[in-house]
């Protein structure tokens, strides 16, 4: 599947899978930290197919705007976080161990 920038683009924003869960929770907030807009689109398209969901899934990009998100209470806390593994070479344990120091009790994946 190719697509251009502004495709991509659309996709990126936070997807929703109906507004309520199946137990009449709401949706849970996932953060996506990768570095690649496909692989981010990718995943957010099939999380938002979850029949666990809705999930709201928000794409960073980096550790640090990662780490500044986990701090910010003013937005919906975070269910989980979801790491690229093809982060640029070594940077994928400093995220972990980044974000589980801001975060210790929020699952990483």
């Amino acid at each position: 599947m190719f697509a251009n920038r502004q495709t991509i683009k659309a996709q990126l924003r936070p997807i929703l899978c109906d507004s309520v869960r199946k137990n009449g929770a709401m949706p849970q907030t996932l953060l996506l930290l990768s570095d690649h807009a496909s692989r981010a689109a990718l995943v957010q398209e099939l999380l938002g197919q979850s029949s666990d969901g809705p999930f709201a899934v928000e794409w960073i990009k980096t550790r640090a705007a990662a780490t500044d998100r986990l701090g910010d209470f003013t937005k919906d806390d975070v269910a989980g976080v979801l790491i690229d593994l093809l982060l640029p070479v070594g940077q994928e344990l400093d995220a972990f161990d980044q974000i589980f120091q801001a975060s210790p009790g929020i699952p990483i994946l």
